[in-house]
């Protein structure tokens, strides 16, 4: 049988072939014209002192912005404010300043759905939230670029209400502050979260410089929070979070991480690990000062961890529960634990010292004992005891340091204070507890005894 196409086949063959080169070659040319009208740079302009609506299409030059433009709230020479009062507001990218002050707001009834922002590019740059939503699908970048020395003042987002939502599927949703080396104002880039609710899957608080989150009330649910984040040799992150008021929830915490600095500072509100625990001094520097509020951690709480790691914690008032250990040095860190006075309650399931590491109690008006709960205490490296009065111990005051169901181990480090400040303690490891008593005078100054 004779296998040869026919002719006609032939001719049909590349009829077709001729129809899908021309359709391949439209779709081309209709995806070369879409991607060269997408991205276009849009500027709002309209510097009424009391704000200008972002719907106004003559708010805008040249045009009223598309999904995927890049608009800019900035008009040389002036300070732009652009208000969001109203759903539908769109944008891929967003650069509030850019060399001129500018400010954005969202009120009730705004929604603004947005890819990344960029706040504070080389001038002051405001970002207030009081109502409606502010979506973010990649990243929000606060401190892009420093302010210029002929344009000072602050780089922050300060959200009294609403909804602020940095969260996506692809986990890309971050809010970061200050990625950039230079300087700053004092205290800027700052986020101040008063009311309303903020979440994210990655917080970087101070990620190549200064950073902080100044929390008064409202929400913060994250996936992840570094406080002091260093992602670049280069530079130095520092990073502050300091809360009176409010709910701070993360899955995992980390303060002071990657050769950074980063403080936490809680004197109201709750702050609560829910997962995985919270790590101070990660790689880094960091603190956790506790004077107020909750401190709530699922998992166990790490002061110091890998040789590189430094972390203190410090207790004068409120409420720490660790729900599992406490471990002051952990994978070759350095840890301090301290208690000062006696206005904390703390509490745990167990609690490991390390040799390089210290429990540092400060006696004020009395002092907060640590209870240790089913897991046991294994004690190790030093043990530094200050008195600061006014009231001191009677001579034969019993002061308890710490309960327990078992212990292991002794403080087995020394450090005296000048011999005209030192003073005595005996230190008594007992089967459910640890005590201070033998108190020796004048009560004043520093002292360190062991056993």
């Amino acid at each position: 049988m004779d296998t040869r196409e026919s002719p006609q086949i032939t001719k049909m063959g590349c009829a077709s072939a001729h129809r899908n080169t021309l359709k391949v070659t439209l779709i081309l040319m209709l995806l070369s014209a879409v991607s060269q009208t997408r991205a276009a740079n849009v500027y709002f302009t309209n510097a009424a002192p009391e704000g200008a609506s972002w719907f106004t299409t003559n708010n805008w030059t040249p045009n009223f912005p598309a999904p995927d433009d890049i608009a800019y709230i900035n008009k040389a020479g002036a300070t732009v404010h652009a208000v969001v009062d109203a759903p539908d507001a769109t944008i891929e990218q967003l650069r509030l300043s850019n060399g001129d002050p500018a400010k954005l707001t969202v009120r009730t009834g705004g929604d603004l759905q947005i890819g990344y922002i960029f706040i504070g590019n080389g001038a002051p740059a405001q970002l207030i939230v009081t109502g409606g939503y502010l979506r973010i699908s990649g990243r929000m970048y606060i401190g892009n670029q420093p302010p210029s020395e002929e344009n000072p003042g602050p780089v922050e987002v300060v959200q009294f209400g609403g909804v602020v939502h940095a969260s996506n599927s692809k986990n890309t949703g971050n809010i970061i502050l200050n990625d950039n080396s230079g300087i700053f104002p004092e205290g800027y880039p700052c986020y101040k979260l008063v009311g309303g609710v903020v979440t994210s899957q990655i917080w970087s608080v101070g990620q190549k410089g200064y950073g902080a989150v100044i929390m008064e009330g409202g929400t913060n649910r994250s996936s992840a929070i570094h406080v002091g984040l260093n992602n670049d040799p280069q530079y130095t992150g520092y990073g502050l979070y300091k809360q009176s008021g409010g709910l701070t929830a993360a899955t995992r915490f980390t303060i002071g991480n990657t050769a950074a600095y980063g403080r936490y500072e809680l004197s109201g509100g709750r702050c609560e690990d829910t997962w995985s625990g919270m790590f101070c001094g990660n790689k880094g520097v960091g603190e956790f000062l506790l004077s107020g509020g909750i401190h709530y951690v699922k998992g166990s709480l790490y002061l110091g961890q890998d040789p590189t790691g430094v972390g203190t914690y410090r207790a004068s008032g409120g409420k720490l529960e660790a729900s599992q250990r406490i471990y002051v040095g952990y994978e070759g860190g350095t840890g301090n634990f301290e208690v000062v006075g006696s206005g904390a309650i703390i509490s745990c399931k167990g609690y490991t010292q390390s040799a390089n590491s210290m429990l540092s109690l400060c006696l004020t008006n009395g002092l907060s004992s640590i209870a240790v709960g089913s897991h046991n205490a294994a004690l190790d490296g030093a043990l530094s005891v200050n008195l600061l009065g006014p009231n001191y111990p009677e001579p034969s005051s019993v002061v308890t340091v710490m309960t327990y169901s078992a212990f292991s181990g002794a403080f087995n480090a020394t450090n005296l204070a000048p011999a005209n400040l030192l003073l005595g303690v005996r230190v008594n490891y007992h089967d459910t507890c640890l005590t201070l008593d033998g108190w020796q005078y004048p009560p004043r100054g520093t002292f360190l005894v062991i056993r």
